[in-house]
């Protein structure tokens, strides 16, 4: 199997640190080798996205939360605010917002607008096409 180089589509569920830094590592990635990327934001990461990223480590388990902490405070990881403007400023990255989401967390217009637009899963499937899809 081989990564398809011309588009990425992740789907992000989770709002803890460790689970939005992977969808942000990887969309970096892909960007990096000149790939749009494409995000479909769904509850919880998307409670996180449009509360600008502002999460804490919490795997459920504290001595992973430990290490997470200590690496941001000694500038070993990013915060996510920070890597996740980079990424988007590369242009090469479109987010969207969960309709179905949106609607049961009560998302204000401003808060979506934070996003691309909202589209529900059968349009962001069509976006995907035939590239790989992730969920993370």
């Amino acid at each position: 199997m081989t990564f398809n180089e011309k588009k990425l589509c992740i789907i992000a569920h989770g709002a803890t640190y460790d689970k939005l830094h992977s969808v942000i590592s990887v969309a970096a990635a892909a960007v990096s080798m000149g790939s749009e990327v494409h995000i479909l934001l769904t509850y919880g990461a998307l409670d996180a996205f449009v509360k600008d990223l502002d999460v804490a480590p919490d795997t459920g388990k504290k001595e992973i939360d430990k290490a997470y902490a200590k690496a941001i405070s000694q500038g070993k990881l990013p915060k996510l605010s920070e890597l996740w403007k980079q990424v988007k400023d590369s242009g090469l990255v479109k987010v969207y917002t969960c309709s179905t989401s949106s609607q049961v967390l009560g998302l204000t217009r401003e808060e979506i607008g934070k996003t691309d637009g909202v589209l529900g899963h059968t349009t962001f499937l069509k976006i995907a096409g035939d590239c790989k899809l992730i969920a993370i």
